[in-house]
């Protein structure tokens, strides 16, 4: 246990990531470890029966914490948990444990000292302790979390968070016990839209809020124009129509809602002049009207558009008949203001609606990648962090290569070709993200894969070997299904190789493309090209780590330009064996 001021939640904390690295086969306890301890201390307070009460309601308290600090971010704290509990996926396995103690690492060691440094002279506390493993350089943290959670914890122990009394501002579930000092005077539900004495606020505010209350919890867009149309009447009781007009692409004016039924009685002419001006107009039947104002009943009408972000959204109107009835300034000043809410709320419904199709789009040109990597890349270029370059790591290559494809293909039509490759990449690509892999490019009938990016992975080697067995069952698979509808069939030959290479995104900003260069890359393509049907082939860089871990006998292959090249043939992965 690293030193004795900790608080109950860290140091449950610090036994789950204890169990965990032990779990997971590590030498030391990393941050990533203590990292999955912190957000587990819910799941452990709920479900752990030999913490005593107060030290359960201690660590409760902390770990509500920090789902208070965590609320609204992106992925959420279970998210997290899981995503870290399956990129160990693979190594996980039992062990008694009794004669093995787990000790820090050198970077775990210094998140310690951090949250010393941090805590002063009170004991370390979880959210301290997350701050200090968020402000790492550790990659495996960094895979996992966004860095807006550091930051918001950044501000949250900021000393303005922190009022008279000395309580936190941190969060509502994460405080100190409440002061006899401080007395609540009186309290309002906030789920209700207006307290019971909104008639003591001024009438025409209190109606707004109303009207804003109604904006924001109706969706979709149609209905919730339609509840402000008819709104609007019972707010303004002089109105007897009201109508919510909005702007297509080629700045037509398209009728959305109106009350009550019936045809609109508006004048498109002063609409029309609203939008132009982007003023707010009032008009009565004293003044100059045009045609269709002039033959209509309609004595008075205030028009407003909805302008958000520079742009005329659309335009609310109101009309009454009667003459004893017309509208006044206080009116206009009113349809105004709800106008500018409503406009709001549009603007940001197509603003959601635009970050949806292009998170959609980007998602699709990320197909090379797994689901996982791909949602973190996804969020990346959202936060303006998907960037141009590559950096240099071991990685590890997969190619795949189907023998006699061109004899085969020589006699079958282009759309029967098209439809068999699909068929077996489709089954090909999904053993090779089931293991983390990313597809760096298909060139004909080739697939070429590479593990341990663009994110870092200790666990490259192994996963891209267990990703190659996978894909000879999975060719197994597709051509017993192939065979029973009488189609074309084929075997795949794959080679693996481990080396340093130059990854990330090039191109421009433009038209980025993610790629592998090394001749690491060179070296993989030739023991796929020795590799017989059904065969995965392994380079010497590769079986040196995984000895343990695959059972293989050793081959010689011939190759144009090195000669001849050693090399091992896959037979199977030991069960249970563990990778370096």
């Amino acid at each position: 246990m690293p030193g004795s001021r900790l608080s109950a939640g860290v140091e449950a904390a610090w036994q789950i990531g204890a169990d965990f690295a032990l779990q997971t086969e590590s030498e030391y306890i990393e941050p990533i470890h203590i990292l999955y301890g912190l957000f587990s201390l819910k799941k452990y307070a709920d479900a752990e029966p030999n913490v005593a009460g107060p030290k359960r309601e201690e660590i409760a308290t902390e770990a509500a914490g920090l789902m208070n600090l965590c609320q609204g971010s992106e992925p959420s704290i279970p998210a997290i948990r899981k995503d870290i509990r399956e990129s160990f996926s693979n190594t996980s396995r039992r062990h008694d444990g009794a004669n093995r103690r787990m000790s820090r690492s050198p970077a775990t060691r210094r998140v310690f000292e951090a949250a010393e440094g941090k805590a002063g002279n009170a004991k370390i506390d979880a959210p301290r302790l997350l701050l200090s493993i968020l402000e790492t350089d550790d990659a495996w943290v960094h895979r996992h979390i966004a860095p807006e959670l550091a930051e918001r914890l950044r501000r949250a122990f900021a000393p303005e968070m922190h009022d008279s009394f000395g309580i936190s501002k941190i969060g509502a579930a994460y405080i100190s016990a409440p002061d006899e000092h401080v007395h609540v005077a009186e309290s309002l539900d906030a789920s209700v839209v207006l307290p019971r004495n909104a008639e003591s606020l001024d009438g025409r505010f209190a109606q707004l809020c109303e009207l804003s209350w109604e904006f924001g919890i109706r969706s979709p867009l149609e209905p919730m124009l339609q509840s402000v149309a008819e709104q609007l009447l019972r707010i303004v009781p002089k109105a007897e129509f009201s109508c919510v007009l909005l702007t297509d692409a080629a700045g037509e004016l398209l009728l959305k809602a109106h009350a009550p039924e019936g045809t609109p009685e508006l004048s498109l002419t002063c609409a029309r002049r609203a939008v132009a001006e982007r003023k707010s107009l009032l008009w009565s039947k004293q003044e100059n009207l045009s045609e269709s104002q002039f033959a209509s009943n309609v004595q008075s009408g205030i028009y407003a558009p909805l302008v958000a972000e520079g742009s005329v959204l659309g335009i609310v109107c109101i009309n009454t008949s009667c003459k004893q009835g017309t509208f006044d300034n206080s009116d206009l000043n009113f349809i105004t203001a709800a106008a500018h809410h409503l406009a709001l709320v549009i603007a940001n419904r197509n603003l959601q609606v635009k970050l949806a199709t292009n998170a959609e789009v980007l998602e699709r040109l990320l197909t090379n990648f797994s689901p996982q990597v791909r949602k973190r890349l996804v969020q990346r270029a959202q936060q303006g962090r998907l960037r141009l370059g590559g950096e240099k790591s071991q990685v590890t290559i997969l190619c795949s290569d189907i023998r006699g494809f061109t004899r085969l293909s020589a006699n079958m039509e282009a759309e029967d070709i098209v439809a068999m490759l699909n068929e077996y990449f489709s089954a090909l690509t999904e053993c090779i993200f089931r293991n983390d892999g990313t597809v760096d490019k298909f060139v004909g009938d080739a697939i070429l894969a590479v593990f341990g990016s663009p994110d870092p992975d200790p666990q490259h080697r192994k996963k891209a070997v267990q990703a190659a067995v996978e894909m000879q069952q999975a060719m197994e698979e597709v051509n017993r299904v192939r065979a029973k509808r009488s189609e074309p069939t084929c075997a795949i030959g794959i080679g693996i190789h481990t080396g340093e290479v130059l990854h990330g995104f090039i191109g421009s900003m433009q038209r980025m493309e993610y790629t592998v260069i090394g001749d690491a890359v060179n070296k993989t393509s030739r023991f796929c090209d020795g590799a017989e049907a059904g065969q995965v082939l392994i380079s010497p860089e590769v079986h040196q780590y995984l000895w343990r871990t695959v059972e293989g006998v050793p081959v010689s292959i011939s190759t144009k330009h090195e000669g001849e090249m050693r090399a091992y043939r896959v037979l199977s992965l030991r069960a249970g064996a563990s990778a370096s």
